[in-house]
């Protein structure tokens, strides 16, 4: 084998890896025809995704609702109490502390943020 054939193959082999390595996430999270920021921020219409929690705070200055929630099937997170930002800050509007809801959460860039929310 040449130098010329060791250097072609190993264009070949890097072109192979680089595609696979930009192919990220299962099967289960591609979407087709969906660009992944909008797979991500689409709210599901399957009610095994909405999770259920109370109203603790409302800041629609900075967007923000604090929900002690039950578990979170579309984050795999367990119940606790925290911080959510809202993709819709005028969705605030229509709750008030003490409002038990059904919300749907995504995890958007690292930032988790309530898309869906209705009184229960």
């Amino acid at each position: 084998m040449t130098v010329k054939h060791f250097a072609a193959m190993g264009v070949l082999c890097w072109a192979a890896t680089s595609g696979a390595l930009a192919q990220t996430g299962s099967h289960a999270d591609h979407r087709h025809g969906v660009t992944p920021e909008v797979a991500h921020t689409t709210a599901s219409t399957n009610s095994e995704d909405w999770a259920e929690g109370e109203i603790r705070k409302i800041d629609p200055k900075t967007g923000k609702v604090t929900l002690k929630h039950g578990y979170i099937p579309s984050l795999d997170m367990p119940p606790m109490t925290m911080a959510f930002g809202i993709s819709d800050k005028q969705m605030l509007n229509r709750f008030k502390v003490g409002d038990k809801v059904r919300f749907q959460a995504v995890d958007e860039n690292g930032q988790l943020k309530v898309t869906e929310m209705v009184v229960r």
